[in-house]
C-alpha cells in the first residue's frame, strides 16, 4: 500500500512540475519569443516556423512535430522516458494553446529585452521539467538513470536533485 501511495505522490509531483514548467515555457514562447519572430531550436522552433506557414497553434504543432520523434524514442529508448515526455508535451500544449495564448498579452517592447526574458523563462522551464526526469522533446538516450554506459552515450552519475554530470563519449579515447 505504501508503494502505491509513493507512486501516486511521484505522479502528482511530476504533474505539478510539468504544469510549472509548461506555464513558464508557454509564457516565454507566446509573450516573448514568438512575437519577435525567433525560432528556438528543437521541436518548438520547428513548430514556430510551421505556424508561419499554416497559422495552426504553436502548441498543437509542437505536439505534432514530437509524435514521430516519440515513436522512434519508444522503439529505441523504451517506454518509461517516452511516456514522461509525452505527458510533459501534452501539458505544454494545453497550457500554451488554451490558457496562455487566449488570455495573456504579448510583450511589444524592445526586441533585446524580449530575447533575454524569453531565454531566461525557457531555461527556467526546462530546469523545472528536467528536475523530475522529463523533457519537452524527445528523451535523451543517456537519461536512463542506471549509471551504466551500456547505451554508449557517455558516463553519468547522480550529483543531487536530478542534476547529472555528463562526460561525452566522443571526448574519451576508445
Amino acid at each position: 500500500m505504501t508503494k502505491i501511495r509513493g507512486r501516486v505522490k511521484e505522479l502528482w509531483l511530476d504533474f505539478l512540475y510539468d504544469i510549472a514548467g509548461g506555464f513558464l515555457q508557454a509564457v516565454a514562447l507566446h509573450c516573448f519569443i514568438d512575437s519577435i519572430d525567433i525560432a528556438p531550436g528543437g521541436a518548438t522552433g520547428l513548430a514556430i516556423l510551421l505556424n508561419r506557414f499554416t497559422s495552426l497553434p504553436i502548441g498543437i504543432l509542437t505536439f505534432a512535430v514530437n509524435v514521430p520523434l516519440l515513436i522512434a524514442a519508444w522503439i529505441y529508448l523504451g517506454k518509461g522516458r517516452t511516456i514522461k515526455t509525452l505527458k510533459t508535451v501534452a501539458v505544454l500544449t494545453v497550457i500554451l494553446d488554451f490558457i496562455i495564448t487566449p488570455y495573456v498579452p504579448v510583450y511589444t517592447g524592445d526586441k533585446m529585452v524580449s530575447c533575454i526574458f524569453g531565454g531566461v523563462l525557457m531555461g527556467a522551464s526546462l530546469a523545472v521539467v528536467f528536475m523530475r526526469g522529463s523533457t519537452t522533446e524527445v528523451p535523451a538516450p543517456y537519461a536512463d538513470g542506471d549509471g551504466s554506459d551500456a547505451d554508449g552515450y557517455g558516463d553519468h552519475r547522480r550529483i543531487h536533485g536530478g542534476v547529472r554530470k555528463y562526460r561525452i563519449r566522443s571526448l574519451r579515447p576508445y
